[in-house]
């Protein structure tokens, strides 16, 4: 309550993040806010090291999740719900949940973390939540509709359909859809 929403969620993505110092910056930060002697924002004080690299690594994190706001895709199981699957740097599973519930409501979705071993499910008309994968067992659940294949098929020739030999730009590429991202996409 003291230091504000905004600051929350960039103590909560810095947390998130890989670095292995996160922990050690976040409470610093919050000790330096606790101790006051600042004016406006906590995280306006960025003549503190701890904030700085606090915002950074919170930074970092927001971009992969707007990455995969956009990068990832759903597959629809043979059961009717749809599936996808990523591999991010950072554990944004949690970060993921309400954007796609809010987009998908009255859909059963699942979406597996495959570098940390977690599972974001979400039934049709309820909240999401998050369990680990080795609670979860897969036995024939991911086998995909027959509608599913079809629809790839489709997707991947019209991708190819639309582009245009002479203008490939293969660095632009890469620079706007990074090679990590494209490991669970289908129309690679």
């Amino acid at each position: 309550r003291r230091f504000g929403a905004e600051t929350l969620r960039i103590i909560l993505e810095a947390l998130a993040s890989t670095d292995s110092s996160k922990g050690h910056m976040v409470y610093r930060m919050i000790v330096f806010g606790l101790r006051g002697g600042y004016k406006g924002q906590l995280i306006d004080c960025l003549s503190q090291e701890s904030v700085i690299k606090t915002v950074a690594l919170s930074t970092t994190v927001w971009h992969e999740i707007h990455h995969f706001y956009g990068f990832l895709r759903f597959q629809e199981l043979a059961s009717g719900i749809l599936y996808a699957k990523i591999k991010p740097k950072a554990n944004l599973l949690k970060f993921l949940g309400d954007h796609f519930a809010d987009r998908f409501p009255l859909e059963n979705f699942m979406i597996y973390d495959e570098a940390h071993d977690y599972w974001l499910m979400h039934e049709a008309g309820k909240e999401w939540f998050t369990v680990a994968g080795d609670l979860v067992k897969t036995d024939g659940l991911l086998t995909f509709s027959s509608d599913e294949w079809m629809i790839q098929e489709l997707f991947c020739h019209f991708v190819n359909k639309i582009a245009i030999k002479e203008r490939e730009n293969l660095a632009l590429q890469q620079q706007m859809l990074p090679l990590r991202f494209r490991s669970n996409m289908i129309e690679v």
